[in-house]
């Protein structure tokens, strides 16, 4: 296993350069709804009030949630996406930060998201623990923190990128202990997520994909309620 860790403007300079050029290979708009549908379904959560994404991107996120019902806010720590993404969504909220220091004030959403942020790309647990209690902070109360990411469960980095694939041990350590109620970790796949919605966030789905092929990249899942 590797000993190094990443160093943030070597990542910076990575996603400047990364959106100078493209942008991530999403879903569809139907799938993807669906897909946050049956997020949102699991957690009991309505889509109405304000959502942080945090790694933002272009903004493709933010326009689903508008379009879902919720008041997205959109901040990425690429001037570059930023730029982009006021250009594609230009009635939309959005943000040039660091996700380690947002510039809200506490408690000022219901939900956050946290979809595949380069932060959690470490070894360190002590520094993923202090990012979920950063985000919490500006959680309302009976709000939800979402963080969900994607692993093979190597305990390597992918070969066609920089991130992490966490074990299944670390994975189940993702959370530290607080006064919150939590949900996960879970396995699971966009695509299975969104044909068959909540029913795929369960143990049954998660215990099947941890046994699969170390090549498949599940994606994970960890929903946070603030009390």
């Amino acid at each position: 296993m590797e000993s190094f860790e990443l160093d943030r403007q070597e990542v910076l300079s990575y996603y400047d350069k990364f959106y100078s050029s493209e942008d991530f290979k999403y879903y569809s708009d139907r799938i993807t709804k669906r897909f946050f549908r049956g997020v949102f379904s699991k957690c009991g959560v309505r889509p109405t009030g304000k959502i942080l994404d945090v790694g933002c991107g272009t903004g493709y996120y933010c326009n689903i949630f508008h379009e879902l019902g919720f008041e997205p806010v959109g901040i990425d720590f690429s001037t570059t996406a930023i730029e982009k993404a006021k250009e594609k969504y230009p009635s939309l909220e959005f943000h040039v930060g660091d996700a380690l220091n947002l510039p809200f004030a506490p408690s000022s959403f219901d939900v956050v998201l946290s979809y595949g942020c380069s932060v959690v790309s470490t070894y360190d647990l002590g520094q993923i623990h202090s990012y979920v209690r950063h985000l919490m902070s500006f959680v309302k109360p009976e709000g939800w923190l979402l963080l969900i990411g994607g692993s093979n469960l190597s305990g390597n980095r992918l070969t066609t990128s920089t991130w992490l694939s966490h074990t299944w041990e670390d994975l189940r350590r993702f959370i530290p202990e607080c006064n919150w109620r939590s949900l996960g970790p879970f396995l699971s796949h966009v695509r299975l997520v969104s044909i068959v919605g909540s029913l795929a966030l369960g143990s049954a789905v998660t215990f099947l994909l941890r046994h699969a092929g170390s090549n498949l990249v599940r994606t994970t899942f960890h929903f946070v309620q603030k009390a």
